[in-house]
């Protein structure tokens, strides 16, 4: 069964016309059918052990930075999914507190 929206926990968040990343720690809805792209996020070193940190584009132009637990680097793992809901809700606080501390990483063009 696929659920129509996922809930991910973000640590940073970039809407449709800002400018700069916002380091804030929240939670997001979202329809997976509506995504641009998922991806790892390479830039800054924000992952913490198992905790690897990616980036979601939203069709209405909003990037967000999530976490997954222990998922999303096997070929199977699919990110957008209920498994990476709940690899999501598994993520460590101390994750959201290193993004804050260096999200001007993410705001470098």
């Amino acid at each position: 069964m696929n659920k129509k929206f996922l809930r991910f926990r973000y640590a940073a968040i970039k809407r449709y016309g800002d400018k700069h990343w916002t380091a804030h720690t929240d939670y997001i809805e979202f329809n997976p059918n509506y995504t641009v792209s998922c991806g790892g996020c390479e830039k800054g070193f924000f992952g913490i052990g198992k905790d690897l940190p990616f980036i979601v584009e939203l069709s209405n132009g909003t990037k967000f930075l999530c976490f997954m637990h222990n998922y999303g680097t096997g070929v199977e793992d699919e990110i957008l999914s209920e498994k990476g809901e709940v690899a999501n809700s598994y993520v460590a606080d101390e994750c959201h507190a290193k993004v804050k501390q260096n999200i001007n990483k993410l705001n470098i063009y």
